[in-house]
Formats: structure tokens, C-alpha cells, sequence
């Protein structure tokens, strides 16, 4: 296998570029408001999360650490 056949194997394919009226790194409480107000207006918006929709403190932080037990 050729190293030309290894580097076209590894790149995505090309798609056209999309656009948007506003993009929003992290889905925190102030990202997601912002995202929600500026969706409601009817403006198209793109919401990049790393890992957890919400953050971290409603998925393993805050929350579950104080869920009481039984």
C-alpha cells in the first residue's frame, strides 16, 4: 500500500461548508440559553459539546454526587 492510498484513506470526505448565524462552543447552562434564544429567533445555530450535552455537573458532577441513598 502506497503512503498516497494512507493519507486519502484518513481525510473525510469533502462536503460543502455550512453555515450558521451563531456557534457555540460547550452546552453549559449560559450556552444552551443562548443557543435556545438565538434558535427561537430563527437563526441557525450549531451547539459543539466535547463530551456531555448539559456539562459535566448534571451528567457525573453536582447531581449524582448528591443523590441520596436508601
Amino acid at each position: 500500500m502506497g503512503m498516497e492510498t494512507l493519507r486519502s484513506a484518513q481525510l473525510p470526505k469533502k462536503t460543502d461548508p455550512e453555515e450558521y448565524d451563531l456557534v457555540v462552543l460547550g452546552s453549559g447552562t449560559g450556552s444552551k440559553i443562548a443557543a435556545w434564544t438565538t434558535a427561537q429567533q430563527g437563526k441557525r445555530v450549531a451547539l459543539i459539546e466535547r463530551k456531555y450535552i448539559g456539562g459535566s455537573c448534571h451528567n457525573i458532577a453536582c447531581l449524582p454526587s448528591k443523590k441520596h441513598h436508601t
